[in-house]
């Protein structure tokens, strides 16, 4: 049997919303400081006021000699400072070589901002088997943007193999920590039953997450799905959004790519 106008409604819908899913830039970003004791966070957060502030000469006096004795939160701070070109000249070649060497103590956060520098070509000739590379080292240590990106990398066959089910595993990873552009992402693997079973009802309850967020597409698909849904199935899919927001507090920090880590972005 031929597809239904509304199923091919529904399809295009959630096609389209993975496209615009698939060209955002991922600006969330959280990490624990290894290493770095109460005295070096204390002048990092200072340093960082002053990167508010614009002082950038005072905050490079305060990273550098940390960076140099190889605090992690400060080599990745100081890379963002070239990254962003505050206070140096604009190189990201120097911001890759900062972030390797707090990623190599672990930093989640510097391997992720190492796949997207990968991803993008940004101090380094672009390179996608190694973007996943480091995309998976930050996203097994559980940080959202990292498992989001790894899962799209398995949904566009981005330096991996398509795989629609290892894609559905990384992109729930990252849902349940409340990302919002993998919450509509999985809603869309939910409608076209594409590495999970197919269910509108789960896949509405993930749209309406993530259209809280403001996912550009997510309200769209909603209004696709529901003329499919029944009015008991509609309520359903509604109440298990709202009791899954009940019991998910948001678990990740808002921050653009390229801002500071500053000890308030960090979790708890």
């Amino acid at each position: 049997m031929g597809e239904s106008p509304s199923e091919v409604t529904l399809v295009r819908t959630c096609s389209a919303l993975a496209f615009v899913l698939l060209t955002l830039p991922v600006l969330r970003a959280q990490d624990s400081p290894a290493g770095n004791d109460v005295d070096n966070d204390s002048a990092i957060d200072h340093a960082l006021e002053k990167i508010d502030a614009r002082d950038y000469a005072e905050a490079l006096k305060i990273l550098q000699p940390l960076a140099a004795q190889g605090v992690a939160r400060a080599e990745f701070n100081l890379g963002m400072m070239y990254q962003k070109g505050r206070g140096v000249a604009m190189d990201n070649a120097a911001a890759l070589d900062w972030f390797r060497k707090a990623a190599a103590q672990g930093m989640a956060l510097a391997q992720y901002d190492i796949g997207w520098m990968y991803s993008n070509g940004a101090g380094v000739a672009p390179n996608d088997t190694e973007a996943v590379v480091w995309y998976r080292k930050a996203a097994e240590q559980g940080l959202a943007d990292a498992e989001y990106s790894l899962g799209l990398a398995y949904t566009d066959a981005v330096g991996v193999k398509a795989d629609d089910k290892e894609a559905a595993v990384w992109l729930r990873k990252a849902a349940e920590q409340d990302h919002a552009e993998a919450q509509g992402m999985l809603g869309a693997l939910y409608c076209d039953g594409l590495g999970l079973d197919k269910d509108l009802v789960e896949g509405y309850k993930w749209f309406a997450l993530s259209a809280a967020q403001a996912v550009d597409g997510a309200r769209q698909a909603m209004a696709a799905l529901e003329p499919l849904l029944t009015p008991a199935q509609l309520a359903q899919a509604r109440n298990a959004a709202a009791e899954w927001r009940k019991a998910h507090p948001s678990q990740t920090t808002v921050i653009d790519l390229g801002d500071p880590v500053k000890r308030e972005d960090l979790p708890h």
